[in-house]
């Protein structure tokens, strides 16, 4: 196959461009804010205990603050409904009991549940 000379000098220029435009398009780091971990039960409790165990050593290794939020109510769904309705950017988490039996109700999917996402066990 032959490679007229005009198609080999875009090639070439888009080949050299190639490394500058990879390094414009780099990732920001990851947390450039604050973090908000949603507790769906009452503060105190073992789930708040270990949440809070957990946002320390958080806030050790990535160096941003991790701020708790205890929402109660209807069995952790309000909270972790909240969390499904977030917007999907990394910055709110949800700690809730390694139960599966408690994480059926807000798993289904549901109309006012903004699209299909995938909430999984803690």
């Amino acid at each position: 196959m032959k490679l007229p000379r005009r198609d080999f000098v875009r090639l070439a220029a888009g080949v050299a461009a190639l490394p500058v435009a990879s390094r414009t398009a780099m990732a920001q780091a990851y947390p450039s804010r604050s973090i908000t971990m949603v507790v769906p039960f009452a503060a105190g409790g073992p789930v708040d205990t270990l949440a809070r165990i957990l946002a320390e050593r958080m806030r050790a290794s990535l160096g941003q603050t991790v701020v708790i939020e205890n929402v109660t109510g209807a069995g952790g769904s309000i909270g972790t409904g909240r969390v499904a309705r977030a917007a999907p950017d990394g910055y709110t988490l949800v700690k809730r009991r390694p139960d599966p039996r408690g994480m059926g109700a807000p798993v289904k999917v549901r109309p006012h549940w903004p699209g299909r996402r995938v909430l999984l066990p803690t």
